[in-house]
């Protein structure tokens, strides 16, 4: 068995237990409250802000090949910061 199918069978519990999580139910069904949604969209839009610069300094400091690869990153989080830009829009 791989190490990651044993890491994945010892923590199926846990990840059951983020599907069954309110928060995560709330957005399923619709239920959350909007203020709860803009909070997480807000925090998380930071946090992807400050993520990206990371990897900005991984791509000053790492070797050739690295570099490219954390650069692709900063342009997957800018998608995802495009994204919740248009959320806050609407919020």
């Amino acid at each position: 068995m791989k190490t990651t199918d044993k890491m994945l069978e010892a923590t199926k519990e846990l990840w059951k237990s983020y599907n069954e999580h309110p928060f995560v139910k709330g957005i399923q069904d619709g239920s959350l409250a909007k203020d709860k949604f803009k909070y997480y969209i807000m925090q998380d839009y930071l946090y992807l802000k400050e993520y990206a610069k990371v990897f900005a300094i991984g791509v000053a400091k790492a070797n050739f090949r690295n570099s490219n690869l954390f650069a692709k990153y900063i342009a997957v989080m800018n998608g995802e910061l495009d994204v919740h830009s248009g959320y806050m829009g609407k919020i």
